[in-house]
């Protein structure tokens, strides 16, 4: 068998990676809270952290520069952290240094319902073949046959696609007489 571009995985990875980059913290009051706010602002470059994060180490609560906040079970929306009036509080932070398989877990893959990626996710040919490479096939196909000018309608470079797209258009309306006079002859 030839080697493939990327990593097989097996059931447990996923969990796994997620569980590793996870670090829950708890806010016990308004103070706390304001002093891990402090070290935080949004990174949104594609380099970056790609959301809101720690910009200095806060070793009281573990955090570390790069660490990303991140949507969990309490906190639905990490811009609503500045909301937050109820405590003691549990923040879920991403230590993005500790990413290999995945930058982010996500809330639809839950092992503990049975929705595992390795159980749940599976190739299929809509996806694979008939929206992906087949599709592309038939675009290049049909900018293949117009430009060709198959219907011979004739008129300028810029015309005949649109000259083309409407015959094409025709066939596709009346296919089924078509195949009518077909089956009767």
């Amino acid at each position: 068998m030839s080697e493939l571009p990327w990593d097989e995985y097996e059931e447990g990875d996923y969990e796994n990676a997620c569980r590793k980059c996870e670090i829950e913290i708890i806010i016990s009051d308004q103070k706390a809270l304001s002093e891990v706010r402090s070290c935080m602002q949004y990174d949104k470059k594609n380099k970056g952290l790609r959301g809101r994060g720690m910009m200095r180490d806060l070793p009281k609560f573990g955090l570390l520069a790069g660490d990303r906040l991140e949507p969990g079970p309490l906190l639905d929306d990490v811009g609503k952290l500045d909301k937050i009036r109820l405590f003691p509080f549990v923040l879920l932070f991403w230590r993005t240094t500790l990413e290999t398989i995945t930058k982010h877990r996500n809330p639809l893959f839950n092992s503990e319902i049975g929705v595992d990626p390795y159980k749940v996710m599976a190739i299929d040919p809509l996806h694979d073949i008939h929206l992906g490479v087949l599709a592309r096939f038939v675009v290049f196909c049909l900018w293949t046959f117009l430009n060709a000018d198959i219907f011979q309608v004739g008129g300028s470079n810029k015309d005949r696609p649109l000259l083309s797209t409407r015959m094409t258009r025709l066939i596709i309306l009346n296919f089924g007489n078509i195949i009518l006079v077909f089956l009767v002859n």
